[in-house]
């Protein structure tokens, strides 16, 4: 699951990582919503790949709320089965995200949903996802300690040729 969206604590809550109240500041947008599967169904499509693109596109430095006049996302529906499975699997995303465990294959299924919900063909998902390789550069690994690690390119190149 992407970094940036997740759906917030309820009123009074605190984090359960930190315990901390949490106050957003310029970096962070808060978004009120009615309950937790509403609050899942747009984390599910805040992050899935047509939105991001959006994002990166409009968002310079800071996101601001105003971003979301521009995403055209439903008013969630709860008698939609549509709206509950995108829920379901945010839900299912932070759930694995939280042990450790790769979501690949969920951001997939939302960005087929997300696609359904918005009418886009494959040939557009498609061209959105390379759109999306384009200006989001793979991000670092980093050791033990917290240091960035570079991959020498003669590594990458022994790599290539094994393929």
């Amino acid at each position: 699951m992407s970094p940036y969206f997740h759906p917030p604590p309820k009123t009074g809550e605190r984090c359960p990582h930190t315990r901390q109240v949490i106050v957003p500041d310029h970096t962070v947008v808060a978004i009120a919503l009615n309950e937790e599967t509403e609050a899942h169904y747009m984390c599910a499509l805040l992050n899935c790949s047509c939105t991001r693109l959006i994002v990166k596109g409009y968002v310079v430095l800071h996101p601001s709320p105003h971003v979301l006049t521009h995403l055209g996302i439903p008013q969630f529906r709860s008698k939609y089965s549509l709206h509950n499975d995108l829920a379901e699997l945010s839900r299912s995303c932070h759930e694995k995200t939280a042990a450790g465990v790769p979501v690949t294959d969920l951001e997939e299924q939302i960005d087929e949903l997300a696609a359904e919900l918005w009418g886009l063909t494959d040939k557009e998902m498609a061209a959105i996802r390379e759109s999306l390789a384009i200006l989001s550069p793979p991000r670092k690994k980093r050791g033990k300690e917290g240091a960035v690690k570079a991959i020498p390119e003669e590594a990458d190149e022994e790599n290539e040729d094994d393929a």
